[in-house]
């Protein structure tokens, strides 16, 4: 399982959640990372949530990596700095059989002293109302502390007071995403586009949405949008990875892979797995290989380790024996 959490106003999420059972505990090991590879800021907090209740805060440490304690269930996370002032947010799911292990890149820019710089000033900064400001501060911090409902309210609130602030929409956006309802995000998600088609936030969140809603040419369509007026991030790439597999273009698949590791980057060792379902589906059973090995050695979890193990066994043993392996595209679920 993996989610990528987005600087700014944003979270990426592709689903609803509910409460958690009363079953036994589960640990669920969770991994954090800069996504261009720099070190993790000091001073940041994930909490966990329940619905609407926090219920439990910890630091993260230097090294990012940490455990949870929960019952089988879904929650949701969110990871803030010093006053809140960077937030990340996503769902998570612990099952009550498979392993629970979560990769969480942040795509922030840190200074040279580790601290996060705040997202850049943009043209609804200099023009927002005070009284939209104060709004959107009031819902923005309901929404840090994991209020949906109240922070939903307050960001229509805002909306009404300030109907071209993008990014207001974009939140909002996310607060349905979580909430499940994925025609309210795409709707908020398209109009923080209308009015911001540069949006980095609202371009990667949509991207996401559309990826859970299979539809894949849109994907590649709003990552183009993205390469078009911003620097080159690797999770782009990861995108156009994923949605040219699953339109069965394997060639461009294996590309985009090699692209989103040639740049910085941080927990998107998955990507080898997409390289390697494209190459077997390509009869290239030792490139493959090399990139189910290039998995495992990145690979900081052992979700699909075992998986990955049983491709390298059944490719090698088929190159062996002159024979062809059965296909094991399948198997990659993102």
């Amino acid at each position: 399982m993996r989610f990528t959490a987005v600087l700014g106003f944003v979270l990426l999420a592709s689903s609803g959640f509910i409460f958690g059972s009363d079953a036994r505990l589960r640990d669920c090991r969770v991994a954090i990372a800069m996504a261009d590879g720099a070190p993790l800021p000091t001073g940041l907090q994930l909490s966990l949530f329940e619905g609407d209740h926090r219920i439990d805060k910890v630091k993260i440490p230097g090294t990012g990596m940490l455990s949870l304690s929960q019952p089988p269930g879904n929650y949701r996370v969110q990871i803030a700095g010093t006053a809140g002032r960077f937030v990340t947010s996503g769902l998570l799911h612990i099952d009550s059989d498979s392993p629970c292990q979560v990769a969480i890149d942040l795509p922030a820019r840190t200074d040279s002293e580790k601290k996060i710089l705040e997202e850049e000033v943009d043209v609804e900064d200099l023009r927002i109302s005070g009284k939209a400001r104060s709004l959107y501060e009031r819902a923005f911090s309901a929404f840090t502390a994991g209020q949906l409902e109240r922070a939903k309210e307050g960001f229509q609130q805002v909306v009404q007071a300030d109907p071209k602030l993008g990014r207001a929409y974009n939140v909002l956006g996310v607060i349905f995403t979580q909430q499940g309802d994925r025609i309210a995000a795409r709707n908020s998600f398209e109009t923080a586009l209308q009015l911001n088609p540069r949006s980095q936030t609202a371009l990667l969140n949509l991207a996401k949405l559309s990826i859970a809603e299979k539809k894949y040419q849109e994907v590649l369509q709003l990552m183009d949008r993205y390469s078009a007026g911003n620097r080159e991030i690797a999770d782009v790439h990861a995108f156009k990875t994923e949605a040219y597999l699953a339109l069965g273009k394997f060639e461009q698949a294996v590309n985009e892979a090699h692209a989103a590791h040639a740049l910085p980057h941080s927990n998107i060792a998955y990507v080898h797995e997409l390289a390697a379902a494209a190459l077997e589906a390509l009869h290239r059973p030792e490139s493959a290989v090399d990139e189910y090995r290039l998995y495992l050695a990145e690979a900081k979890g052992n979700v699909s380790r075992e998986l990955a193990l049983g491709r390298i066994r059944d490719l090698t043993s088929a190159v062996a024996s002159g024979t062809s392996a059965v296909p094991g595209n399948a198997f990659v679920s993102h």
